[in-house]
């Protein structure tokens, strides 16, 4: 009906495979509903996860070193 072997629409069910925009039309087709309700069973994250190894704006500032000439040396 979509062109689909039953074994590869798992895959996409299972997250394994990704399946591109004309694949998803497909799906749609085949399922008789449209892309736009395909795209709400898709989960959304809440937040952002944070990003690793950058400090927080405000909460810390940048750590400076000291020359020769300012240290006294």
């Amino acid at each position: 009906m979509c062109d689909f072997h039953r074994n590869q629409i798992g895959r996409i069910e299972r997250a394994e495979q990704t399946v591109s925009f004309d694949g998803l039309l497909q799906l749609s087709y085949g399922l008789a509903v449209s892309p736009s309700e395909m795209f709400k069973l898709v989960p959304v994250q809440k937040r952002l996860p944070a990003k690793k190894g950058k400090a927080k704006e405000g909460k810390s500032k940048p750590k400076t070193v000291a020359t020769k000439r300012e240290s006294g040396l």
